[in-house]
């Protein structure tokens, strides 16, 4: 076979390669339900499954339970879980993160936020020993929730300080002032 008669051989192939490629993708689009419907069949079996699976809660006591809001009671306590991203004045909280929370319900029995001041401490650190109970490296800051507090009725700014107490979320009903001492 002559180097031209390769040629020509190799251009047969790529030609029909090409039809190929071409039919089986149009196939493929008349018939992509049906394909769909077969590959998705372990998935759907395994979403099943673990639908109906119980998953044990590992709390600090063993002893925590999922409640919907609407069953909780005046002053009970807890940790509250957000399952999508939300925005609380201009702070994004993402989902997955947890907040203690304590329930507050108005004269309609709806829950509501406390209209006084509460405050908080908020401890961080590196690492903890739970044998000797001591946090290494430890950050300690403070929380001062005033609903609808703004920069007018502090005097505080709004901009974040490692150096000073300043405003987050102002004119909201979670407003609040942030207090971070200089880290050491």
């Amino acid at each position: 076979m002559s180097f031209l008669e390769h040629l020509d051989e190799l251009r047969r192939r790529l030609i029909r390669s090409f039809i190929f490629i071409i039919l089986a993708t149009t196939g493929c689009w008349f018939l992509s339900g049906p394909i769909y419907a077969f590959l998705a069949k372990p998935v759907e079996r395994a979403l099943a499954d673990a639908q109906q699976r119980q998953v044990p809660i590992a709390g600090q006591t063993g002893t925590e339970i999922i409640s919907a809001l609407t069953s909780l009671k005046e002053n009970d306590t807890g940790r509250f879980v957000f399952s999508e991203e939300t925005k609380l004045g201009s702070s994004l909280i993402p989902a997955g993160a947890s907040v203690n929370a304590h329930v507050y319900k108005d004269a309609e029995g709806k829950l509501a936020f406390p209209k006084e001041p509460r405050a908080l401490y908020v401890l961080t650190g590196s690492a903890f020993d739970a044998a000797t109970g001591k946090v290494a490296g430890q950050y300690l800051r403070w929380v001062i929730y005033s609903p609808y507090a703004t920069p007018e009725s502090t005097g505080l700014s709004t901009k974040g300080s490692d150096s000073a107490p300043w405003l987050m979320n102002p004119g909201t009903q979670g407003a609040h002032i942030m207090i971070n001492p200089p880290k050491k």
